[in-house]
């Protein structure tokens, strides 16, 4: 921008901007009393229109207010347009319940089974999107266990998704891939929100943003700030009165979930598939009777070019009889999970296979485990049995 003052031809006078930009002071100053005539010089480039991140650092000076539908810090100036385009479902709102197309024949409505109920409407919504790009869920397995649990919680944090859509999980720093992973990754999860995740909020560093965070969270709820010697006891303080102490908060953060993804229609419309979908922990049945059952054991016909005996095979198989016969439920739950990839027994069989090899393993995707014929006496089977199925919360037998 340039200026000039008086009449007739005069050089012009650069005005320059601060490091905001150009400010009314600076405009001011520069017209000297309405007697100054500005010219602005043409843009000679082109320049980047795309629309900034939320996060970019030009908007970290700038006042924020929180979106009441997703939650986010968005500045003041951009959050009439981004209500406009936010698309995420009003927790508080029951008109909002996410529904299964309309268009859509919803035989899952009628339908009396339960079981099959549940079965007709995962069909409809997977069909949905199953033409769309997949999620992908990683997790190295190498990794500490706090890394493993930030990485779980970072997939599950991500806003705006489409739950429906295929999901692809990997597992890095194990030989494991297929179905059988999936299993491990949704086991895994649902033993975390049971037990709790490996995160150290009470010892890590805290940034100086982050303690700022801190100390508005320590005036909004009437504690002290953050010093040296009140860290853990402020924590503790702090979970109990912003996370435990708001049963209701919680309550309306699982119901955002559930209506996030089409299940709260289902729930909602069938209250007799909420026994099938959420089972208690003390209704999966490991008892020795249902387990022998399932299983398919090796036949002498089954294979021609094997190199076990029919005696192997009877001696092998006696002996995991025996180990099934005798377990705890403890143990029964670790086997499941060892051979499947999650706790909750296949709608087909179990196989076993006797093979040649050092230590048992698991063909997780189609549930077969695979044991070696050398054991010669139970005590030895017993023993590598219970420390090879230990292994079932950090991986898979097959690295």
């Amino acid at each position: 921008m340039f200026s000039i003052g008086g009449w007739g031809t005069r050089t012009l006078s650069l005005v320059e901007p601060d490091d905001t930009g150009y400010t009314g002071k600076i405009i001011k100053a520069a017209n000297r009393g309405g007697r100054s005539t500005f010219f602005i010089a043409p843009m000679q480039e082109e320049l980047d229109t795309t629309p900034l991140l939320l996060t970019d650092e030009a908007f970290s000076s700038m006042h924020k207010a929180t979106c009441q539908k997703c939650g986010a810090a968005i500045p003041l100036q951009l959050l009439t347009e981004h209500i406009k385009s936010c698309n995420i479902i009003d927790v508080d709102s029951d008109e909002s319940l996410a529904v299964v197309e309309d268009s859509r024949e919803q035989e899952w409505l009628t339908v009396q089974d339960p079981t099959r109920a549940i079965s007709q409407f995962r069909d409809d919504v997977l069909s949905i999107h199953e033409s769309k790009n997949p999620l992908l869920l990683s997790m190295d397995i190498r990794s500490s266990p706090a890394e493993q649990d930030a990485a779980l919680i970072c997939f599950y944090k991500k806003p705006n998704v489409e739950w429906g859509r295929p999901l692809k999980c990997r597992l890095e720093g194990d030989a494991a891939f297929g179905e059988g992973v999936s299993r491990f990754f949704f086991s895994t999860c649902m033993d975390k929100l049971n037990s709790g995740f490996c995160i150290n909020f009470g010892e890590s560093e805290i940034s100086d943003e982050g303690k700022r965070s801190v100390r508005d969270l320590a005036f909004a709820s009437d504690l002290p700030c953050l010093t040296g010697n009140n860290r853990r006891w402020l924590f503790e303080k702090m979970l109990i009165h912003a996370v435990i102490g708001r049963v209701i908060r919680q309550i309306k953060q699982l119901r955002r979930g559930l209506k996030e993804t089409p299940m709260w229609a289902m729930l909602s419309q069938r209250p007799d598939t909420v026994a099938l979908l959420f089972p208690q922990e003390g209704a999966v049945d490991y008892s020795p009777a249902v387990i022998l059952q399932r299983i398919t054991w090796p036949r002498e016909d089954d294979d021609e070019d094997d190199d076990c005996s029919v005696d192997t095979k009877c001696r092998v198989s006696g002996y995991l009889r025996r180990f099934i016969e005798n377990a705890s439920p403890d143990v029964m739950a670790n086997l499941v999970k060892f051979w499947t990839g999650w706790e909750i027994l296949p709608r087909n069989n179990l196989s076993i296979e006797v093979v040649n090899g050092s230590f048992p393993t698991a063909s997780t995707c189609y549930e077969t485990l695979r044991i070696p014929g050398h054991y010669k006496d139970y005590a030895s089977f017993e023993n590598v049995m219970l420390a090879c199925i230990g292994t079932c919360q950090t991986g898979f037998g097959l690295v």
